[in-house]
């Protein structure tokens, strides 16, 4: 049965008196990296809402009860890492706001929390860059912490799916691909309050599945049929949980994070394909850390992990070495009290660079905090803008959108003029189409994927591989996931 959502009283009356606050950078010195936003900003995503090529982001804040405001601000990005600021309002402490694709066209929604005085909702803003009175509000029957996107049906659209921490019990709203949903269908955890969730195909079968983690971490596999449920681990409290392909073999695997008596924790499970996990001995070391995010940071395939210091000097972060071996630490200073963060390339120079919600001295507003990455293991506080003929030092792949509906953007540069063979595989390591397979001169390109095999037929969902050589010898990769 699909359901019928509206716009909830609240907003009602107040699409009369719309919030807006108008912000712009503020920049220290010639820096690039500092922005202030309104107060009690609290969670952060990113992604190209305005559709011009450049990522934006978004900021939740919480409910002020001084100035009576709660909502989101938007950090637009004018294509060089200069950011200005405006916001809107949305009733409800915005603890968690994700971004989708959630019907049919190209732009992206927002996905928060939201309520009135009778209910407790999740809020879908449609558009949002065009209309920010495109909300449609969906009742539950308890608050939602944490949301996370899957296509958990294989109807290739992205449905929601999100946690509640009190109710013990996480849910999915299913999408019809045209951004109309499903009453929330629930389902209960046993013996243990959830903290974190997260979607992703583990058994390659084009269904995305659901990892719950808190006091246990349970699996849920999307059938036909429904879910089954398979526990990993229990009395092992975790407070984080992410999917990605750690060790780049062509499946998704899963890490648990924890931080807690001095140490932090990280579990990994190594996808042994057949619904089947492999736990690997605990990566531990002696600070206290309360924030995690997985990112390829220097290109080169595999997933790093920073870590969020509790003490609030900054991150600290572990290249992938594969294998599950993480090499040595590497400290990035920030300052100020971090909140939550999150990556992306903001300067388009091909490297992901980290933005960090932080606590502010001034008490009418937050900050938000750019650190740009260099390519070269460093952050700094200016964007390393464009890669020129004079400042390329290695061959770099990058894909964006990913994953991607419709088509995606295949980046890569060349230290020198080589010979260059671009090429799409699937995950049985079959070539579905070739893009480049030419001479090229140095410099930096760009090539669109349209989702087509050679034989201009659409490709299905699931993840890909981009395979870059150089001269025959020098191979990159890079994966990407087709979600139509």
């Amino acid at each position: 049965m699909k359901l019928s959502f509206s716009k909830p009283d609240i907003l009602k009356r107040l699409s009369q008196v719309l919030v807006v606050f108008v912000l712009f950078a503020f920049v220290e010195g010639e820096k690039r990296s500092i922005y202030y936003v309104p107060l009690l900003a609290t969670s952060i995503c990113s992604n190209d809402f305005d559709q011009d090529g450049d990522i934006d982001i978004a900021i939740g804040h919480l409910y002020n009860w001084n100035s009576l405001w709660s909502g989101i601000s938007i950090l637009k990005n004018d294509g060089i890492a200069m950011m200005t600021c405006d916001s809107f309002y949305m009733y409800e402490n915005h603890w968690d706001v994700v971004t989708a694709q959630l019907n049919n066209n190209t732009q992206f929604e927002l996905i928060t929390q939201l309520s009135d005085e009778q209910n407790l909702m999740i809020g879908i803003v449609f558009d949002f860059m065009e209309n920010q009175n495109n909300i449609l509000s969906i009742p539950i029957i308890e608050y939602a912490e944490t949301y996370a996107i899957g296509d958990l049906n294989n109807s290739s659209s992205n449905d929601i799916v999100f946690i509640s921490h009190d109710g013990q019990f996480w849910g999915v709203l299913y999408n019809d691909s045209y951004g109309n949903f499903t009453a929330p269908e629930y389902h209960y955890v046993n013996d243990y309050y959830p903290n974190d969730i997260a979607c992703g195909d583990l058994n390659d079968d084009g269904s995305d599945d659901v990892v719950v983690c808190g006091q246990s971490t349970e699996i849920y596999f999307s059938y036909p049929d429904g879910f089954e449920v398979i526990q990993l681990e229990t009395n092992d409290y975790k407070s984080d949980v992410f999917i990605t392909d750690f060790d780049f073999d062509g499946d998704n695997d899963i890490l648990t994070f924890c931080g807690s008596a001095g140490y932090t924790t990280v579990v990994m499970y190594n996808n042994l394909s057949n619904n089947t996990f492999e736990r690997i001995d605990n990566f531990s070391f002696q600070q206290i850390t309360n924030g995690y995010f997985i990112e390829d940071f220097n290109n080169d395939s595999l997933p790093d992990v920073l870590f969020h210091l509790s003490d609030n000097s900054g991150f600290i972060i572990y290249y992938n070495k594969s294998d599950f071996q993480l090499g040595n630490p590497i400290f990035v200073p920030i300052g100020g009290d971090i909140v939550q963060t999150t990556s992306d390339d903001f300067d388009n120079n091909g490297y992901k660079d980290i933005a960090a919600v932080c606590s502010s001295n001034n008490p009418q507003s937050s900050l938000v905090k750019l650190l740009f990455n260099n390519g070269t293991g460093g952050f700094v506080e200016n964007p390393i803008v464009d890669i020129t003929e004079n400042n390329i030092a290695e061959t770099t792949l990058n894909c964006y959108p990913n994953p991607f509906k419709t088509e995606t953007n295949i980046k890569f540069t060349l230290k020198e003029t080589a010979f260059v063979e671009l090429s799409v595989y699937n995950i049985r390591g079959k070539q579905v189409t070739r893009l480049i397979n030419n001479s090229m001169l140095r410099g930096s390109y760009t090539v669109n994927w349209n989702g087509l095999d050679d034989k201009n037929i659409r490709c299905g969902n699931g993840a890909y591989f981009i395979k870059l050589i150089i001269d025959s010898k020098h191979n990159h990769y890079n994966k990407i996931i087709l979600n139509h």
